[in-house]
C-alpha cells in the first residue's frame, strides 16, 4: 500500500482539472444539497480509526502515520468521504483551492480546533510532503496575491533548465540562455503552471528596469555657480570706518559757526559783523574795550 499519490503530467505540467472519476461526484452532491441531505463532519479521532482500517485492510502498516494521513477522509464539499490520497489524484485543482485558503487562514492568526479545521491541517500536512504539490500550493498563492513573489530563488522546475534559479536564469549572460528567456516571454502559459510563474518573474524583471531606465537624475546646484561674477569695477565701495562718521569735516564745523551767529573773533550772537581774519586780534580787542567804555582813541 502507497502512501505517494499517483500525480497525473500532460506534457511534463501537472494536471489540475478532475479526472472521469471526479467529474460525476459533483453531480451527486449538488443533488443532496438540493435535497437536504444533512451531513455532520466526523471528530478527528473517529477519522483516524477509519483510516487505520483502511490501512489494515489495505495490507499496510496502521502505525505508519503518512499512510494513515493517506487514507484520511475529507469531511467537507463535493467529495466528502474520499480519501486525501484520492483527492490530490482526482481533482488537484480543488485541493489546491482548499488547501491554499486553509494555510492563509493559519497564517493570518486562526486558531480555531473545530472538526472541518482539524480535517483540513491533516490534509494540508499530508499534501505538503510531497514537493510538487507544495509548490503548486505556492504558485497558487503567489497568483491570489496572497504570499510576496519568490524573489528569483524558485527553481524552474522544467525543460533543459529546471535546477537553475529564476534569478540566474534571466541574469544569464549567454546568447543560449538569453533566447530562453525571450521564449518563455513570449509563450502562452497556463494560469498556475511553472512556466507561468516564470514568465511572471521575467515580466516583473523587465517592468523594474524599464523603471530605472526612465528615471533621470537631478539637476545639479551648478546653476547658481554658472552665474557670472561681477567686475572688480562694478563693486560696491567699501563702507565708511567709524572714525570718520564721528568726526566731521573742517568745513562743516565753519559751516555749523556761521549758521548759529558766532564768528572767529567771539562777537555777540545775533551780531551781522563779519570777522577780518587778517586783522590784529590785540587791535581788534582793545578798540572794543575802549568803545564800551565811551573812551575815545587817541
Amino acid at each position: 500500500m502507497e502512501s505517494k499519490p499517483n500525480l497525473r503530467f500532460e506534457a511534463g505540467e501537472l494536471v489540475l482539472r478532475p479526472s472521469k472519476k471526479a467529474a460525476p461526484l459533483e453531480k451527486i452532491h449538488l443533488s443532496e444539497v438540493a435535497k437536504g441531505v444533512p451531513f455532520v463532519p466526523k471528530d478527528p479521532e473517529a477519522v483516524l480509526e477509519e483510516a487505520k482500517v483502511r490501512v489494515i485492510q489495505g495490507g499496510g502498516c496502521p502505525f505508519d502515520d503518512l499512510l494513515l494521513q493517506s487514507q484520511s477522509a475529507i469531511q467537507f464539499g463535493q467529495y466528502r468521504g474520499k480519501t486525501f490520497k484520492w483527492m490530490l489524484e482526482n481533482d488537484l485543482g480543488y485541493s489546491l483551492m482548499v488547501l491554499s485558503g486553509h494555510q492563509r487562514e493559519r497564517e493570518a492568526g486562526r486558531l480555531d480546533r473545530g472538526a472541518l479545521m482539524a480535517n483540513k491541517d491533516v490534509f494540508l500536512k499530508y499534501a505538503c510532503t510531497f514537493e510538487k504539490v507544495a509548490e503548486a500550493i505556492k504558485v497558487r498563492r503567489q497568483r491570489e496575491g496572497t504570499i510576496s513573489g519568490c524573489e528569483g530563488d524558485c527553481l524552474v522546475g522544467f525543460g533543459i533548465y529546471n535546477r537553475h534559479t529564476f534569478k540566474e536564469l534571466y541574469e544569464a549572460k549567454d546568447r543560449e540562455r538569453k533566447s530562453y528567456v525571450d521564449f518563455i516571454k513570449g509563450s502562452k502559459t497556463s494560469a498556475g503552471s511553472k512556466m507561468d510563474a516564470l514568465k511572471k518573474y521575467i515580466l516583473q524583471r523587465e517592468q523594474k528596469k524599464s523603471r530605472a531606465k526612465g528615471r533621470k537624475p537631478f539637476a545639479s546646484s551648478a546653476s547658481s555657480a554658472s552665474q557670472p561674477v561681477p567686475h572688480t569695477s562694478h563693486l560696491a565701495s567699501p563702507p565708511p570706518t567709524q572714525s570718520s562718521l564721528s568726526q566731521p569735516s573742517y568745513s562743516t564745523r565753519a559751516n555749523r559757526c556761521r549758521s548759529s551767529g558766532f564768528s572767529h573773533g567771539g562777537g555777540d550772537t545775533g551780531a551781522s559783523t563779519t570777522t577780518n581774519l587778517n586783522a590784529d586780534p590785540l587791535t581788534s580787542f582793545g578798540a572794543k574795550s575802549r568803545s564800551k567804555a565811551g573812551v575815545s582813541s587817541f
